[in-house]
This record gives structure tokens, C-alpha cells and sequence, in this order.
């Protein structure tokens, strides 16, 4: 059993006013009830995977019509294709989980009872995410990676917090933006039919999922946190912006096709400057920075430093709601 341990002391609170009145809230969590699945009995799990073919289009892997795509025979080629899918997918599972977890510390904190009941309909719902790309990793790629160590390092961030609101930035506005963003990409950019069915799912949750964190955070953040604490927690979304932009690099999956550690500085330099990876950024940022506005966490002391990394372009683009990201059912 591989497991990992983080220590957090999370604050139980209890909240007996049961008159809910937060209409937003609840009838974000009326959508959530309404619109749960059984992974079970919603996928074809029948439906075969034709590892052959390959899991994406070969142009979005990024080393692509590059020297050292050419430096690779069909078979590598092919290989390369199916490690570095398997090795994408891993890492949703791993974050799927680490929302899993998340959402079960802000059932316990979050003083809102309406919060406790939205977001007890995400914990199935991320465990079910948990359970779809398990699945399909187990038995139609039959290959599971590790975590990555930046992945790891951002999900550690929002665990070991104590604070639930923290926990709401780090998960429901920073990784559910990153998650819809990579899901939308692999959903786009994938040849086989049963992936795209599970992500299709996948981000009919996950948009509600950004929705509450906005719905939670817009108010609060701006007029009850103290200034000192906002500008902190301006701080740590303008860091984890850093390591989702530094990107999450598979440099086991280049070594398994036959790189050298000599050539990973060439890999790594390819991959940052791809055309694929910059337009998997902006999707991001097209979601994220809107939402880190909108709730307050792009302060006067950031701007600069978003308009240094020309992030500030994507601030004014309208602000998704649970009815608008893609991937939501009506």
C-alpha cells in the first residue's frame, strides 16, 4: 500500500441554525443532487481502446515535428504517445483524489450549512471522478504514474492549511480551473471515444465545483478577511499561477522511450515553448484570472506583478458561472 501522510489541524465546525436562506448556494447544490451519475452504468466500459492508435493526436505531444520526435522510430513514437497519456491521466486521478480529500476537510469546517450540504454532494462527486479515471487506467492503459512533485506541492499547500477558505481558493478556484482547463484539452485532443465520454462527465461536474468557489469566495474575501491575511492570500494564488505556468513535465515518461538525462534540458525547453502548451495556458488563465479578480485576490500590490507576466489581458473576460463552463449540463 503506497501511501502519504499530511498532518492538518482542521477546526470541526458545527452549525445548528438550520434556516438555510442562501438561495445561490442552495440551489447550486439543488443542480448537484439533480445531476449526479453511476460511473457504472453511464460509460461503456465494454468499449475498446486501440493503444496502437494512440490516446492523442500525435501533433499535441510537444516534441512533435521537432529533431527529437525524429529521433524516435514508429514504435517510439507510438510508445511515447501511449506513455504520455497514461502519464496526463495519472495525474487527474491524483489531483481527482486530492479534491476528494479537500472536500471532505471543508465539510467538517466551512461555518455555512448550506456550504456543508453543496459541498457533500462534490465529495461523491470527486469520488466518483476518483473511481472513472482509476478505471480506465487500470484496465484500458493498464499503466498508473506517480504523482508529480509540483502537482504534489500545490495539493499539500491546500491540505495542511487549517483555514477552510484557504482550502476553497487552493481547490475549488486554483486546481478545478487547472482540471477544467487540462480536461478540456484532452477532450479535444484525444482520438479514443471512451476518454472523451469519461471527461465529458468529468467536467459537467467540475464546472459546478468553480462555480461555488466564486459563489463562496466573492464576498468574503473582499469584505471579511483582514487586509494583511488577503494580501497573503493573494500571495499564494499568484505562486500556485507560478508552478501551473513552470508546467508539470513527464520526464520518466521521456526516459522510458530512450532519452537521455542529457537531452531533458532540450525536452523540457521544447515542451514550455509549444504551441500546445501555450494554448492550454491561455484556456487556463481564460477561466482562472477573471475568478481570482472577481473574488478579490488580484490586489493593488499584485497587478504589477500579473501585468509583468501579461496575465492582467485575461482579467476582464467575462466570469464563467456553473451554467457556462464547458462541459455543463443543462
Amino acid at each position: 500500500m503506497d501511501l502519504q501522510k499530511t498532518v492538518s489541524n482542521i477546526e470541526t465546525v458545527f452549525n445548528f441554525d438550520y434556516d438555510m436562506d442562501w438561495d445561490e448556494l442552495l440551489g447550486l447544490y439543488e443542480k448537484a443532487k439533480k445531476r449526479q451519475w453511476n460511473a457504472s452504468e453511464a460509460i461503456d466500459w465494454d468499449r475498446p481502446v486501440d493503444l496502437e492508435r494512440g490516446i492523442l493526436e500525435d501533433e499535441r505531444i510537444a516534441i512533435y515535428g521537432t529533431p527529437l520526435w525524429d529521433r524516435l522510430d514508429s514504435k517510439k513514437q507510438n510508445e511515447l504517445n501511449y506513455l504520455n497519456s497514461a502519464w496526463i491521466l495519472s495525474q487527474f486521478m491524483h489531483g481527482e483524489q486530492g479534491a476528494l480529500i479537500t472536500c471532505g476537510q471543508i465539510v467538517s469546517s466551512i461555518p455555512w450549512l448550506e456550504g456543508k450540504l453543496y459541498t457533500a454532494s462534490q465529495v461523491m462527486d470527486e469520488g466518483r471522478h476518483v473511481e472513472v479515471y482509476t478505471k480506465y487506467l487500470q484496465l484500458k492503459l493498464g499503466r498508473i504514474y506517480p504523482v508529480n512533485q509540483e502537482l504534489n506541492q500545490l495539493m499539500k499547500m491546500v491540505l495542511t492549511d487549517s483555514r477552510w477558505y484557504f482550502k476553497l481558493i487552493g481547490m475549488q478556484l486554483i486546481i478545478e480551473s487547472l482540471a477544467l482547463a487540462s480536461f478540456k484539452s484532452m477532450a479535444r485532443n484525444s482520438k479514443d471515444g471512451l476518454i472523451k465520454d469519461v471527461i465529458k462527465y468529468v467536467m459537467a461536474d467540475e464546472s459546478r465545483h468553480v462555480g461555488f468557489g466564486v459563489l463562496a469566495l466573492r464576498d468574503l474575501i473582499t469584505n471579511e478577511i483582514p487586509e494583511a491575511e488577503r494580501e497573503e492570500l493573494a500571495d499564494f494564488a499568484y505562486e500556485a499561477c507560478g508552478l501551473m505556468a513552470k508546467g508539470f513535465f513527464p520526464a520518466e515518461v521521456y526516459a522510458e522511450v530512450g532519452f537521455t538525462e542529457a537531452d531533458i534540458p532540450e525536452i523540457r525547453e521544447t515542451v514550455r515553448n509549444a504551441p500546445a502548451r501555450r494554448e492550454f495556458l491561455s484556456g487556463l488563465w481564460s477561466v482562472l484570472v477573471p475568478n481570482l479578480k472577481k473574488v478579490g485576490l488580484i490586489t493593488d500590490r499584485m497587478r504589477p506583478r500579473y501585468e509583468e507576466v501579461r496575465l492582467l489581458q485575461y482579467e476582464d473576460l467575462p466570469v464563467m458561472d456553473n451554467e457556462e463552463f464547458p462541459g455543463a449540463t443543462s
